[in-house]
């Protein structure tokens, strides 16, 4: 119990910290490409805003990834690994193949690894409820 309480506390406190500051960087990411390389560039600003919620996910689950090796539990982050392979490789090229469009492979991207960081969570916080053999 006292893991499940740390983990939440934990994942409490990094989505606040995300929020700030993935939140800045999504409202500001146009204006600051524009800025310091020019209006060509303002493109890659809008990128970047497709990106900011895979990054600030990415933020949270990776620093609690950690509960992997505390569960003793390594074959999980194998399997996931193989999860999150399939949804880029099956997302990246779907996308590519049925759209072609880059803002639409972006967000493609963005939701299937989203969701492979998705698991991943429930796998831990699985973890962090002390439950080994039984997932949430």
């Amino acid at each position: 119990k006292e893991c499940r309480n740390l983990f939440l506390l934990t994942t409490g406190m990094l989505i606040v910290v995300g929020l700030v500051g993935f939140g800045s960087l999504f409202l500001l990411s146009d204006f600051l490409f524009e800025l310091f390389f020019g209006p060509t560039w303002k493109l890659a600003g809008t990128y970047v805003k497709i990106l900011i919620p895979l990054f600030l996910i990415i933020f949270i689950v990776s620093t609690l990834s950690s509960m992997i090796y505390v569960a003793e539990k390594q074959n999980l982050n194998l399997i996931w690994q193989i999860i999150y392979l399939a949804a880029i490789l099956g997302s990246t090229v779907g996308s590519w193949f049925f759209y072609g469009g880059a803002e639409t492979i972006l967000l493609s991207f963005v939701i299937a690894a989203s969701m492979a960081y998705g698991i991943y969570f429930w796998m831990l916080y699985g973890l962090a409820r002390g439950k080994k053999d039984k997932l949430p």
